[in-house]
């Protein structure tokens, strides 16, 4: 098995916006050279026009689904981080929200329509569209997991994690090594995200949580495996 206990297992997809052209410079007129005073005000502009770029690839990622009022607070925690950062953390989030509140319209949006579930022994199943929203609708009657409790009451927020798999991928590569193992994940966590790495591809990322502890119907932990579709991060793998 790829992981201990019960914890869900998923993989979302999203891209950075494109950059805006900041287009040419301003030039002064050709019969005549710039004063001082010419050459302070370009560079200014210059100046101007490159935080004008760093601002535009700054940009945050709007969410898949408008969030609710229950989970804008908590996903609104993470809105100074660097994006991809930010949209992995709101994504992840955000589906464990909408799967927790039995929410199905919220939650389909988030999910790959080339989603596959891992079925144990390393074995991967195409799960299309329709058979996910038949699945989700068949619990959509079911009393929400935990009594219904706000998320952010659920989980250890500090433990929250996102990974690259080229992080992964280098860690599996200094095994065995002399130093320091690459730290992966906090303290705590019984997840070891190296054996996800088979089933990873370029651009992937893992994102995981810990569960506070005595929660029932929780299992210690959860992971999501993030990859791009679209621009948009999407759930491409499933447990």
């Amino acid at each position: 098995m790829i992981r201990p206990g019960a914890a869900l297992l998923l993989s979302l997809t999203l891209g950075a916006p494109a950059l805006a052209d900041d287009g040419p410079a301003s030039q002064p007129a050709k019969d005549k050279k710039p004063t001082p005073s010419q050459k302070k005000d370009g560079a200014k502009k210059d100046g101007a026009k490159k935080e004008g770029a760093k601002k535009d690839g700054a940009k945050k990622a709007p969410d898949l689904v408008q969030p609710t009022k229950a989970l804008a607070p908590l996903l609104k925690r993470f809105d100074k981080e660097a994006e991809p950062g930010r949209e992995l953390k709101r994504a992840f989030l955000s589906v464990l929200h909408y799967l927790f509140t039995r929410d199905v319209a919220r939650v389909l949006p988030y999910f790959h329509p080339e989603l596959v579930m891992h079925t144990g022994a390393g074995e991967l199943e195409p799960v299309p569209p329709k058979r996910l929203k038949a699945m989700f609708e068949a619990q959509s009657d079911a009393p929400p997991v935990a009594g219904g409790k706000p998320l952010g009451e659920l989980i250890v927020l500090e433990s929250l994690a996102a990974i690259p798999r080229s992080r992964l991928a280098k860690a599996k590569a200094a095994e065995g090594k002399a130093g320091p193992p690459i730290a992966l994940l906090p303290e705590g966590y019984r997840l070891d995200p190296l054996r996800l790495l088979p089933f990873l591809e370029e651009g992937d990322w893992v994102v995981a949580v810990r569960f506070k502890e005595g929660i029932e119907g929780l299992p210690p932990e959860a992971f999501y495996v993030l990859r791009r579709h679209k621009g948009r991060f999407k759930v491409a793998l499933g447990e």
